[in-house]
């Protein structure tokens, strides 16, 4: 629900009790400054709707909002951090890596064959990125490894 409408500055209370004018410019997220300013409107009397309709959401959200703050008080209504994205193999690691893989197991410490945990072992050891086994399995497929019982984990030539 994006809006054009500019949202009037809020009035909040200070450490040491006195109200001070806090603008939008105030928060790096626009998100939560809608949330503290459907709080502060509702604080000061407006009801659910009305801030509703003035910030442009759902009557539904300003209620959520009002429930989390008197439950977990104002700070339940700040944005919490995003988690970081999960890294992932650069192209020139796969290149490295199916040249390792090619090699074999043994070459590399791993017993007679390459299963989908020592690739994902490998991965992490030599690259610090993370990969559940089941995804290394879709992976190697990609790379043009088979899967061939007893001798784990081929390329195809």
């Amino acid at each position: 629900m994006t809006s054009s409408k500019k949202m009037p500055p809020s009035v909040m209370s200070s450490p040491d009790n006195q109200e001070k004018e806090v603008s939008s410019d105030s928060y790096s997220n626009w998100r939560e400054y809608r949330r503290q300013l459907a709080w502060d409107m509702v604080q000061r009397g407006m009801e659910q709707k009305t801030v509703a309709e003035l910030l442009d959401v759902t009557q539904a959200a300003v209620s959520q909002w009002v429930k989390r703050a008197r439950e977990e008080g104002r700070a339940a209504l700040e944005a919490k951090p995003t988690p970081e994205r999960a890294k992932k193999l650069a192209k020139e690691h796969v290149d490295k890596l199916v040249d390792w893989l090619s090699e074999g197991a043994q070459a590399h410490g791993f017993g007679e064959r390459w299963t989908t945990s020592s690739v994902a072992e490998l991965i992490e050891n030599r690259f610090g990125v993370e990969y559940h086994p089941a995804h290394v399995s879709r992976m190697l497929k990609q790379w043009g490894f088979v899967w061939v019982g007893i001798s784990g984990w081929v390329v195809m030539q």
